[in-house]
């Protein structure tokens, strides 16, 4: 589940480096991965955005 989260985000943010996907990406990319297994044991992915309560990113 991890591998296929990493997959999953279209960008390069820390440690997750992706030579197809060398730029940070705010607008589209700021949130988290969630994933899940369905009942049939099949990873169920989404995202969050992730929600600033007190301090605002600088998106460049």
């Amino acid at each position: 589940m991890t591998c296929q989260s990493a997959l999953a985000r279209r960008e390069s943010r820390g440690s997750h480096y992706r030579s197809d996907y060398p730029d940070r990406d705010e607008a589209e990319w700021l949130c988290n991965i969630l994933l899940r297994e369905t009942p049939d044991g099949v990873p169920e992915i989404w995202n969050e955005m992730v929600e600033f309560s007190r301090l605002q990113p600088e998106l460049s």
